[in-house]
């Protein structure tokens, strides 16, 4: 159940969507510089776990096993789910690998019913299904076709681990500090990812770095640092399944960024995809109304 006053938290999980759907574009604009899944990860985790350790030095020291065992395990799951996205993003559009992405928010209600035998409320189940026709209309080229690719098998698999992390997130971490985990998780990628660079012997020229740093430095301190600690509080006030949901407009905004930037153009079905997305977004919110309890069994 979510704790009362929780319209902070919704509004917080929008402004990650949000941000995170402007992600999308800055990791096209690293790709198309050249740069390598691999050093792309390292050069947005690592600046963004330096970032968190500078400001909150004191509070990091008194880490906990607790929080350590959360953080690497959360790290794990993103490191699996970014790497299958950036590479995946590289073999297809924004549009399509917006869409495969938020493909979780449809997985987490079914995945939470299964691991903890606690069955969500009946409408969590239709918003979820409204969100991801919603994103699916986002997606839809002029003649309404979406390729099954490499790319998009990857990022159905990135979607898969985004699921997991949410689920594992909403569900044992609760009771964390978000600062603690937020930078243990983002450490763990990007030593993962700095290890996959040293073993592989993966080079970076000068013209890949100069291309890609203004991206990935944007990637580091907004959609990384700041949105998965804004995600991690909310995460710890709100239920998985609710949290995706809110999640799913990532899509929605990542196509609205495509559209402003040229990468896309303008099709009628991202307006009825955009108000299935809001629609599902607000009524899981609890605006119009109050709250159920998730059922048993």
């Amino acid at each position: 159940m979510k704790e009362k006053g929780s319209l902070m938290p919704v509004l917080a999980l929008l402004l990650v969507t949000m941000i995170w759907g402007s992600g999308f574009v800055a990791t096209t604009m690293a790709i198309s510089a050249g740069t390598s899944t691999e050093w792309i990860l390292v050069m947005r985790f690592i600046p963004g776990s330096i970032l968190l350790l500078l400001f909150f030095f004191r509070r990091i020291r008194k880490t906990n096993r607790v929080h350590l065992i959360h953080g690497v395990v959360n790290g794990l799951m993103l490191f699996v789910a970014f790497f299958a996205q950036t590479a995946g993003q590289a073999l297809t559009t924004v549009s399509t690998a917006a869409f495969l992405t938020s493909t979780y928010v449809i997985m987490i209600p079914f995945m939470e019913w299964i691991l903890t035998r606690r069955r969500p409320d009946t409408r969590i189940f239709i918003l979820s299904l409204l969100a991801l026709l919603g994103i699916l209309l986002l997606s839809l080229s002029d003649d309404m076709h979406l390729d099954i690719s490499a790319g998009n098998l990857l990022i159905l698999l990135c979607a898969v681990f985004y699921a997991l992390e949410i689920f594992y997130l909403g569900t044992f971490c609760r009771g964390d500090d978000p600062v603690l985990l937020t930078f243990w998780q983002l450490l763990t990628v990007g030593i993962l990812a700095l290890c996959t660079v040293l073993v592989r012997s993966i080079p970076i020229t000068e013209t890949q770095f100069r291309g890609s740093v203004l991206p990935c430095l944007y990637l580091s301190v907004f959609p990384t640092t700041l949105c998965y600690f804004l995600q991690a509080w909310s995460q710890m006030r709100l239920p998985p399944a609710e949290s995706s949901i809110i999640m799913s407009s990532e899509g929605m905004f990542g196509m609205g960024f495509s559209l402003i930037l040229g990468l896309e153009t303008f099709r009628w079905n991202m307006l009825f995809g955009g108000l299935l997305v809001t629609f599902s977004v607000i009524f899981v919110s609890g605006l119009p109304g109050g709250k159920k309890r998730a059922k048993k069994g």
